[in-house]
């Protein structure tokens, strides 16, 4: 076994192979427990180093605790814009909505995310008893300017799930995008339920894309932009499998060699892009971090 994954590591797509060689033997969980560890060693002795103190709570953060509210009016119920005011409300919701990818400070980047003037936010808040309570977000980013965009996140506290708190801001998101000259598109996120992945659909898209647009910077854009929901879709659900790593990692080399192909102009343009990808997968298991890293050094510069 020792001879296999010393194989794996040799010459170029070493992490790819390393990682398929892992799933192979049933030593995959074995492997990031391992470097997890290893991490977390590695930040304690920087912080010694630096004598900066540290804590080992590695536990989510809860969301805040409610009562229940069951005999609210549904008329009390307004959608707002998301606001500075309510962010640190929104990143509870997080939390407890997606507690395997939003402990600590994952739900307040995410949420400072969602409050960027190019992106679209917006908070249920119900009239309670005890005031006014944050019930659940939901958010949307612009694709292809400002033509299609992609519902990201949706997330509603336990206790008012079921009650058609999503429908009503999904709704009210809808509206908005439509103000702006802009449809939503729900390949990944529906606007009902929990997210699907349409990977064959999405693929056929690409590959139909490419067929008919000569235009090498859109088609870099589609791709790029697959991935980033591919990543996003993770983040949102947790680990998928490896075919579903497999195909983002696929398109991910595809948007890098058509980067290399075009030139300057394209690096300028997606260069930015495709790093924020890589590190938005720190977290992701199954050596998709590892791999894509590994792609992206690919990049010419």
């Amino acid at each position: 076994m020792n001879e296999l994954l010393h194989v794996a590591l040799e010459g170029r797509g070493a992490f790819r192979r390393f990682k398929d060689t892992l799933h192979r033997v049933g030593l995959t969980n074995e492997w990031y427990a391992f470097k997890r560890k290893a991490y977390i060693e590695i930040a304690r002795e920087w912080c010694v180093e630096n004598e900066i103190e540290y804590t080992d709570d590695e536990e989510p953060r809860k969301a805040k605790q409610t009562s229940s509210h069951e005999h609210d009016d549904p008329n009390d119920v307004i959608v707002i814009p998301l606001s500075d005011k309510i962010a640190d409300d929104a990143a509870d919701i997080l939390c407890e909505a997606f507690p395997w990818c939003y402990g600590g400070s994952d739900a307040d980047q995410e949420v400072k995310r969602m409050l960027s003037k190019k992106r679209v936010a917006l908070a249920a808040i119900v009239r309670t008893e005890a005031g006014l309570c944050v019930a659940g977000i939901v958010g949307a980013t612009p694709q292809y300017g400002v033509t299609g965009w992609e519902l990201h996140p949706l997330a509603v506290l336990k206790e008012y799930r079921g009650r058609g708190f999503g429908r009503l801001l999904v709704e009210a998101l809808e509206s908005e995008v439509a103000s702006r000259g802009g449809v939503m598109i729900y390949e990944f996120y529906p606007p009902r339920g929990f997210g699907r992945l349409n990977l064959r659909e999405a693929k056929k898209a690409i590959s139909d894309f490419k067929k008919l647009c000569p235009d090498k910077m859109m088609v870099i854009d589609l791709l790029l932009f697959y991935v980033e929901n591919c990543v996003a879709f993770t983040n949102d659900y947790g680990d998928i499998d490896e075919r579903f790593y497999n195909s983002a990692e696929s398109v991910y080399e595809q948007a890098v060699n058509e980067v290399n192909n075009a030139g300057i102009r394209a690096y300028e343009k997606f260069a930015a892009r495709l790093e924020a990808v890589v590190n938005n997968t720190s977290g992701i298991g199954w050596g998709f971090h590892d791999c894509l890293c590994e792609i992206y050094n690919e990049l010419e510069r």
